[in-house]
């Protein structure tokens, strides 16, 4: 079974020194990409910059009642005492 891969070796990482620059086709496809992207999602990007401080507050998710921010620090400091094996 020595010619046989293993189904582990399937995906190959990148390999030291391998080719890590843009031909100039492949960087004008990847600006024009951008350029595209960035006009078709202007407006979804200019409402979420206006409205970030309001959806980003988490009193809003739980709609300021106490009892379910307090809930919502119980669970997040025990997910903490989790992860740092406290």
């Amino acid at each position: 079974m020595a010619g046989r891969p293993s189904r582990f070796d399937t995906y190959r990482g990148a390999r030291p020194g391998g080719v890590t620059a843009l031909t100039p086709a492949q960087r004008r496809h990847i600006e024009r990409l951008t350029q595209r992207y960035n006009a078709k999602t202007a407006g979804s990007k200019r409402l979420a910059e206006a409205y970030r401080p309001v959806l980003a507050d988490p009193r809003a998710v739980a709609g300021g009642r106490i009892c379910v921010e307090l809930l919502l620090d119980f669970i997040r400091l025990r997910r903490v005492d989790t992860i740092l094996n406290i």
